[in-house]
């Protein structure tokens, strides 16, 4: 038999014998299968330390599910329209349409119907994926995107650039996306950049603020203010605005000529906030009626944005008291609408630059019978909808405003860098 201490010492020789021999070849057979996680994890180890892109940008992908109608998705729509209208931007935008993949993070939905709702952006949806056609791929061309130079051991950067959305920001190096474009590509690596369209709707998936190579876009007061907490190298302003739909404005102003509902509120946001204030100020001689946005029976059944502007055009008073992970759409539609608009101050309500309503109209601090006095005021003096006039005129202003920021973006990823 052997005692505890020879047995240890056999155990060390016998380890150190096995670390010095040589590793057994491994066949293709033997190699894991990729996850969405492994994947990226495998992409990042290959990546070499990469610096901000010097290369001009001419093509831009801009992220998108398909067959999704809501306030992220058509703000990456109007962001790929104003770079194909801009007259500085000599390149081209293209909407990439994605589906999320278990085994490899992303995959390309080709193919698939632009919703009728997009039809008014001249947003084509791309072919390829980033470098997929630069490499000989589907239709075997090759573009004239160039590369920027390398330097110090860097891999070089193609003239691509992919704007995710920030709750995608876990799938910037998945294995779906980096198919054809990486640093064993002779054309190098896609530029990457996300648009944060919120903050908490990330859900602090995004851990990588130490990155040089990531530009990132803010489209609120909110999300710059996170960025620079967290230290973000390289950001950039980019809003985005209500398309002007006045035909579907005018049907649904006359349908709702008459005001009959007093009170909206969204049943998932901020509910518990709601149903406080709805306990004081829904019964009693002096009773406000409230309404859900939304269908069925408890107003949770997701509606089309045509019957939310049409219920908008039908109230007197939006209420939303829930968390604002970015600039809502949904005060702005309402306030479009004819609607007064009364909001706390979470995320990005707490800011002016975000939401400009007049202060007596921010709660602060809640305070439930300071609450429904304003609700009772509001309702019996139809003329406080006036008060909201300049944060009408703000609203309108914001396809100017997001014109500029293009004008800025465009600077950034192309006429900067060929000034130097």
């Amino acid at each position: 038999t052997m005692d505890f201490g020879s047995m240890l010492s056999k155990l060390k020789r016998d380890a150190q014998v096995a670390s010095s021999a040589p590793a057994p070849k491994r066949s293709r057979r033997d190699e894991p299968a990729s996850s969405g996680g492994s994947a990226q994890a495998q992409t990042r180890q290959q990546q070499s330390p990469r610096r901000y892109p010097s290369t001009p940008v001419q093509t831009v992908f801009l992220v998108c599910p398909p067959g999704v109608q809501t306030g992220g998705p058509e703000a990456m729509h109007q962001l790929c329209h104003a770079l194909n209208t801009s007259l500085s931007f000599e390149g081209k935008a293209e909407m990439l349409y994605l589906r999320e993949d278990d085994r490899v993070g992303v995959r390309h939905a080709k193919g698939v119907q632009r919703l009728p709702v997009y039809e008014r952006y001249d947003a084509p949806a791309a072919e390829g994926l980033p470098g997929e056609f630069r490499n000989g791929g589907a239709d075997g061309n090759v573009s004239s995107s160039s590369t920027g130079k390398k330097s110090d051991g860097e891999m070089p950067y193609s003239s691509e650039l992919v704007i995710w959305p920030e709750c995608w920001t876990n799938l910037i190096d998945c294995a779906g996306i980096q198919n054809f474009s990486s640093s064993t590509k002779k054309n190098g690596f896609h530029q990457s950049a996300i648009w944060w369209l919120s903050v908490d709707n990330n859900n602090g998936k995004y851990k990588d603020w130490d990155r040089d190579d990531i530009l990132h876009l803010y489209q609120s007061e909110y999300a710059k203010r996170h960025l620079q907490k967290k230290g973000a190298k390289h950001a950039v302003a980019m809003t985005e605005y209500i398309p002007n739909r006045s035909a579907d404005d005018e049907a649904a102003g006359a349908a709702g000529a008459s005001r009959v509902l007093q009170v909206l509120y969204n049943p998932l946001k901020g509910i518990h906030y709601t149903d406080e204030i709805k306990r004081r100020s829904g019964r009693g001689k002096d009773a406000v009626q409230f309404t859900p946005i939304g269908g069925g029976s408890d107003g949770r059944s997701r509606i089309s944005p045509e019957e939310v502007v049409q219920m908008l055009h039908r109230a007197r008073i939006y209420i939303d008291f829930g968390p604002h992970p970015g600039m809502d759409r949904l005060p702005r539609e309402a306030a479009l609408a004819g609607c007064i608009v009364i909001t706390n101050a979470e995320g990005a309500a707490q800011y002016e630059e975000d939401v400009p309503i007049p202060a007596e109209y921010k709660i602060r601090k809640f305070d439930v019978g300071r609450i429904h006095r304003l609700l009772r005021a509001c309702l019996d003096d139809e003329s406080k909808v006036d008060d909201f006039d300049p944060y009408r005129k703000w609203i309108n202003s914001q396809a100017r405003r997001m014109d500029d920021c293009v004008r800025n973006f465009i600077d950034e990823i192309n006429l900067k860098r060929r000034r130097t």
